[in-house]
């Protein structure tokens, strides 16, 4: 029952039959559709150790954005999610099965956060991972797919949401250019990537929602963007939805990625107050933040604010001073320190001096709670949301 010392004492038990009757979590299902894999948990849901440890500071509440002071309690945080996790396996090498194993027939998923009351299963030593696989038929395991239930809110004047649309590319935007560069590779894959993210939209029914990862195409009538309001009006109503346009901002030469940020917002929720807003400057973004500064229609004195969407650069690649330092933060963590700085610059130098009373950030910023960025961040605002978690 207790995997931390199973993990220490299993190679006696290595090609048997087991049982953990206890039980266990989704933890992770990045390996499901490409390898039929799940990691579960025996201590519930897992994170990552710097959305609770700062590798610079002790307490976490510090907001260092340099060195390496509390990166051993980051890497106890590393040992003991590794002391609680293991990999169910379907027991196939074949990369992108045709039948994704463990999927509830109803729900059509695997939600992190599912819980199975007991496994069962051929206990074995792969890649580096203790595995069970559980034996077709009378092994199969029965998760629990639990989803969070809707938050309850009193009277709301305004909803804010980001959400990564994970490469919304719509081909030349008239049914053709598929595959595209990062996203859909068939007109039928970007289909249903489009049918999911419409009916996510709509149930979070914002008012204002900052996106990432849109295709880099400008704003005109085929753009992405222009793809995505169009499916979304034709399923809300005419007209609930427009898109901010950044003015060309694809055209610029800091502007480099393939995919950008965009905001979309409902009309009869805000005005918007004067043009978008766009970082220029060169050097620090391939995917610059995008500004709008909006005035409130719902409240009896409107106020203004500014939403800013950004999308740091990502922990998958970086050398020298860029390279993954060992501290929880990944690759690319100096580059993201610099796009935080000049984030902050940014709102003083030319978001605030354009009349916003509030500003909000939102989107991906490829760090953690207690990294670097998020530090630089938190230091220069004069309002802390605790993390989420």
């Amino acid at each position: 029952n207790n995997l931390t010392f199973l993990k220490s004492a299993a190679e006696p038990f290595e090609n048997m039959r087991v049982r953990f009757s206890a039980p266990l979590t989704v933890a992770d299902v990045y390996s499901l559709k490409s390898r039929g894999e799940l990691l579960l948990s025996t201590g519930g849901t897992l994170y990552q150790p710097t959305q609770f440890v700062d590798p610079n500071d002790e307490p976490a509440t510090g907001t260092h954005s340099n060195g390496s002071s509390n990166v051993a309690a980051i890497q106890s945080f590393e040992a003991a999610n590794r002391d609680k996790s293991i990999t169910l396996d379907d027991g196939s090498s074949a990369l992108n099965p045709a039948t994704i194993p463990y999927v509830d027939p109803q729900l059509g998923t695997v939600r992190v956060g599912s819980t199975i009351a007991s496994l069962r299963g051929i206990l074995g030593f792969a890649f580096n991972k203790w595995r069970v696989e559980p034996l077709e038929g009378i092994d199969a395991p029965v998760f629990k797919v639990a989803r969070p239930a809707v938050p309850t809110f009193g009277r709301i004047d305004l909803k804010l949401a980001s959400f990564n649309v994970l490469n919304y590319f719509n081909g030349d935007g008239q049914g053709g250019g598929f595959p595209t560069p990062r996203g859909a590779k068939t007109p039928a894959d970007f289909a249903r990537q489009r049918s999911k993210i419409i009916a996510a939209l709509r149930q979070m029914n914002a008012d204002v929602v900052g996106l990432m990862e849109m295709e880099n195409d400008g704003t005109g009538p085929h753009s992405a963007v222009q793809d995505l309001v169009n499916g979304l009006n034709e399923a809300m109503g005419a007209g609930t939805y427009a898109f901010v346009n950044d003015g060309g901002a694809d055209k610029q030469p800091n502007n480099t990625d393939v995919i950008h940020c965009c905001l979309i917002y409902k009309p009869a929720a805000v005005n918007l107050l004067g043009p978008a807003h766009v970082d220029m400057v060169p050097n620090i973004f391939e995917r610059p933040p995008l500004a709008q500064l909006f005035t409130t229609r719902r409240k009896a004195r409107p106020d203004t604010l500014a939403l800013i969407v950004n999308h740091f650069k990502s922990k998958i690649s970086g050398a020298g001073i860029n390279a993954d330092q060992n501290d929880g933060q990944g690759g690319s963590n100096d580059r993201r320190r610099l796009e935080a700085h000049e984030l902050v610059q940014f709102i003083n130098k030319t978001i605030v001096p354009a009349g916003a009373s509030r500003v909000i950030c939102i989107g991906d910023y490829n760090a953690n709670y207690e990294e670097d960025p998020i530090d630089i961040i938190r230091a220069a605002s004069p309002s802390r949301s605790p993390p989420p978690g």
